[in-house]
């Protein structure tokens, strides 16, 4: 069991942010649920009732997905960047809390809200659809595909932000680094595919790619969400146990030392100041590549290749470094 007034902490310190995300999730889906029976009604009347389908797609579609995701991004940034930015964290970490039960209270309240929340909208909207002439479609519902899965995606999305958070040394540089990388294994295989393509003329495998985008969570919005074959929760799941598990371990030994700066832990500044210059420096040379007419010739988009990248990652190298020695001087204070 965890302390109360632990929880009761962190409820008062998140409530705003909680009712916003609510609020908002809940109406976009209301009025997603309305609008589509509206045009279920003017395509009735148009080419009668038999044409009506599509009712899974209210819940799985893939702007809802995205704005909900993108939120549960923020939530996760507010409830360990923002503290960081503010010095709260110095503050929780001399209450007599292990650290450890403080990131756990974290993510239940997180993952118990996004189930509340998700559930209530879930259910609102169809009892809008079962009031309405279109009640009959409730039977080719997929609870699966509108319900477990996008929830289990929702609370993946929320645990990952957890756990860059544990990593990250401000609200901004987790917001980034998580987005950076929910889309990093498929953005850096293409980053590599069309550098070699340009260099030998050789794409990788489709199977590859396709392979890849199963390993990646942002394309859970796209081939997931919308394909007839049963998506795959398999992903999800150990993302989310892999981040709660590996957030669990660096929450507890990161130094307050270095909150307000990009990252909490110094020596991983290398690693990333090199992938920053590295992917700057691929992308450079394909978008100078591209500015090569055809009538040149290959050595020719090869030579603009490198100097684009040498340039770009001339300029990555230069921002990462006012990045690493950014530090917000921040106060504390109680929310």
């Amino acid at each position: 069991m965890f302390p109360k007034a632990l929880i009761m902490k962190e409820l008062q310190k998140q409530k705003s942010f909680l009712y916003i995300l609510f609020f908002f999730g809940l109406g976009w889906l209301l009025m997603r649920t309305i609008t589509t029976i509206q045009e279920w009604q003017h395509s009735s009347a148009q080419e009668g009732p038999l044409h009506i389908t599509g009712i899974n797609e209210i819940f799985a579609g893939s702007n809802y997905a995205l704005f909900i995701s993108f939120l549960l991004v923020i939530l996760g940034a507010v409830m360990v960047g923002r503290e960081r930015n503010n010095r709260l964290q110095d503050f929780t970490a001399s209450l007599p809390f292990k650290r450890k039960s403080i990131f756990t209270v974290k993510w239940s309240i997180g993952a118990l809200f996004i189930a509340l929340f998700y559930s209530v909208s879930y259910g609102a909207s169809l009892l809008i659809i079962a009031l309405s002439d279109f009640q009959a479609l409730l039977s080719g519902l997929s609870v699966y595909h509108t319900y477990v899965f996008p929830l289990i995606v929702f609370i993946s999305f929320f645990t990952f932000s957890l756990f860059i958070g544990t990593i990250a040394g401000e609200m901004v540089s987790q917001i980034a680094l998580t987005f950076i990388f929910l889309i990093f294994p498929f953005g850096f295989t293409m980053l590599i595919n069309l550098s070699v393509d340009i260099h030998a003329g050789v794409h990788l495998p489709v199977e590859w790619l396709e392979w890849i985008q199963k390993g990646t969570l942002f394309f859970y919005f796209d081939q997931q969400f919308f394909h007839d074959t049963e998506p795959g929760i398999a992903f999800p799941l150990m993302l989310s146990a892999s981040s709660f598990l590996l957030g669990l371990f660096l929450f507890e030994k990161g130094p307050n030392e270095f909150n307000g700066e990009f990252l909490v832990f110094k020596r991983l500044e290398p690693l990333f100041k090199a992938g920053i210059v590295g992917c700057f420096a691929l992308l450079g040379g394909i978008i100078a590549s591209t500015f090569v007419p055809a009538h040149l010739g290959d050595e020719m988009m090869i030579v603009f290749y490198w100097c684009g990248a040498v340039f770009a990652g001339f300029f990555a190298w230069l921002l990462s470094s006012k990045v690493m020695d950014f530090k917000i001087k921040g106060s504390m204070r109680a929310s």
